[in-house]
C-alpha cells in the first residue's frame, strides 16, 4: 500500500484486487468449493477487505473506494462508460480506485478467477496506460499454462489482444 501511495503522487493508479472469498473464509470457515458458499464468503469478505485497504491507506493520507464490476459490466457500453466515470472521478479526488469483481452476485460461475482478466479488462475499457500484475505466477502467458501445454510466456505487452478478453 505505501507503494501504491507513492505512484498516487504521480501517476493515475488503479487498483484490481482479489481475495474476498478468501477474507470470508478467514471469517466464517465454510466450504469454498460450493459457488453459494463463495457468494456468501465473497459478500462478508469483501467490506472486509476494503476496510483493511482503507486503514493502510489512512496511514499515506489516502482514500479507497471500491467499485464491483462482473463480465456482464464490460458487455454493456453503458455500465463501463458509468464505471469509468466515476473511476476516473475518484482519480481526480485523489482516491484510489479498488476494483473487484462482484462475486457475491456473479452467480454463473466466479467468471474471473484471480482476477488477472478483470485487470486486463480494466486496461482495456479504462484506458490505462500500464498494467502491473503483482502475482505468484511467473510471468504473462498467450494462454492458460495449465492447461495448454504449448502456452508461451510473453516478456512484454504492448497491447491487449481482443481475443485475449474472449478467453
Amino acid at each position: 500500500v505505501a507503494f501504491l501511495a507513492k505512484l498516487m503522487e504521480k501517476y493515475e493508479v488503479i487498483l484490481v484486487t482479489s481475495a474476498a472469498i478468501s477474507a470470508g473464509h478467514a471469517k466464517l470457515d465454510i466450504d469454498r468449493k460450493n459457488l453459494i458458499n463463495k457468494q456468501v464468503l465473497a459478500a462478508i469478505g469483501q467490506p472486509f477487505l476494503i476496510s483493511v485497504y482503507n486503514e493502510l491507506l489512512a496511514k499515506f493520507g489516502k482514500l479507497g473506494g471500491q467499485i464491483l464490476l462482473t463480465g456482464k459490466d464490460f458487455d454493456s457500453r453503458k455500465a463501463t462508460k458509468h464505471a469509468k466515470n466515476a473511476i476516473d472521478m475518484m482519480i481526480n479526488l485523489g482516491i484510489l480506485p479498488i476494483i473487484n469483481e462482484n462475486d457475491a452476485t456473479a452467480i454463473e460461475e466466479i467468471v474471473f478467477g484471480d482476477n488477472d482478466s478483470l485487470s486486463a479488462y480494466a486496461t482495456y475499457f479504462f484506458d490505462a496506460d500500464l498494467l502491473v500484475i503483482l502475482s505468484d505466477i511467473d510471468g504473462f502467458y498467450d494462454k492458460n499454462p495449465s492447461e495448454f501445454s504449448d502456452a508461451k510466456r510473453l516478456e512484454k505487452i504492448t497491447h491487449i489482444k481482443e481475443e485475449w478478453l474472449q478467453a
